[in-house]
C-alpha cells in the first residue's frame, strides 16, 4: 500500500516508520499537516496515518484530523494519539477518521486494521462498478495479483516470492494498469526510505523481477519505455492486489 505518515520526529514515529517500511509498504513521511494535504492532493494514497507526538494537544489533534477528513478522499484515515476524553474520541470518528489508536499501540493490530479497512473500501468501490477484468470465460483466479502477507505474486496455482523492493516495484506498476511510469516515480515508490538510489540498483531489481515473472510463467512482463521509464504489459486488464 501507499501510505502517508504525518508525524513529528520521535522514537515512537521512528519505530512506526521502520515497521511500515519492513511490512513492504511505500511510505511518504511528512511532518506538517499542511504539507501533507498538498502531497495528498498530488497523488493517491491508500492510507493516511496522523500521529500525535505531543501529549495534551487534543484541540490541535482534532483540528488536524478535521482537515484530513475534509480534504483527503479515497484513503483509509487513521489517528494515533492519547485522547482520554470519550467525547473527543467520538468526534474523531464523526469527523471521518476510520480508526483511532492510543500512542502505546500494537503495530500488529494497527497493521491488520488498516489492511482490513483498505480491503473493505476497495470492495465497496468494486461493488459500485462492474469491472472488466478479463475476456469472457476467463476465471478470476487466472488474474495476476499480489499476496501482501506472503509478499508474492500469484496467478492461479503459480506463486513466486518477491523481495521487498521487487514487491513494491511490481505493486507500483500494477497500480498504473497499462500506463508508463517514470523511473523517478518508481524509485520513490519502491525505495521510500532512501533519498538517493544508484541507477544500477534499480536496473538489477528490474532484471531480477523480469526473470522471476518469466520463469514463473506469469501473464506479466515489464516493458522499457524510452525516455520515460517502465510499463507493465499484461493481457488481462485490471489485476487485483
Amino acid at each position: 500500500m501507499r501510505i502517508l505518515l504525518i508525524a513529528e520526529e520521535s522514537a515512537d514515529t521512528r519505530y512506526l516508520h521502520k515497521a511500515l517500511v519492513e511490512a513492504a509498504h511505500s511510505l511518504e513521511p511528512i511532518r506538517d499537516v499542511r504539507d501533507a494535504l498538498f502531497v495528498a492532493a498530488s497523488e493517491p494514497f491508500d492510507a493516511v496515518i496522523l500521529h500525535m507526538s505531543a501529549v495534551g494537544d487534543v484541540a490541535g489533534f482534532l483540528a488536524s484530523a478535521r482537515e484530513l477528513a475534509r480534504n483527503v478522499q479515497g484513503a483509509t484515515l487513521v489517528a494515533i494519539g492519547d485522547v482520554p476524553d470519550p467525547t473527543a474520541r467520538s468526534e474523531l470518528l464523526w469527523l471521518g477518521i476510520d480508526a483511532c489508536f492510543p500512542r502505546q499501540f500494537s503495530f500488529m493490530e494497527l497493521h491488520e486494521r488498516v489492511r482490513r479497512l483498505h480491503a473493505l473500501r476497495e470492495k465497496r468501490v468494486a461493488d459500485g462498478v462492474e469491472p472488466v477484468r478479463a475476456a469472457a470465460g476467463t476465471a478470476a483466479s487466472s488474474i495476476p495479483r499480489l499476496d501482501v502477507q506472503a509478499r508474492a505474486v500469484v496467478q492461479g496455482d503459480r506463486r513466486t516470492s518477491l523481495t521487498r523492493h521487487e514487491f513494491l516495484l511490481l505493486e507500483c506498476l500494477m497500480r498504473a494498469r497499462d500506463a508508463a511510469i517514470a523511473r523517478a516515480e518508481i524509485t520513490r515508490y519502491a525505495w521510500p526510505d532512501k533519498d538517493d538510489i544508484n541507477p544500477s540498483s534499480v536496473n538489477l531489481v528490474i532484471s531480477r523481477l523480469r526473470k522471476k515473472l518469466e520463469a514463473g510463467g506469469f501473464a506479466l512482463s515489464i516493458e522499457t519505455v524510452a525516455g520515460m521509464g517502465y510499463r507493465l504489459v499484461q493481457p488481462l486488464n485490471n489485476p487485483s492486489f
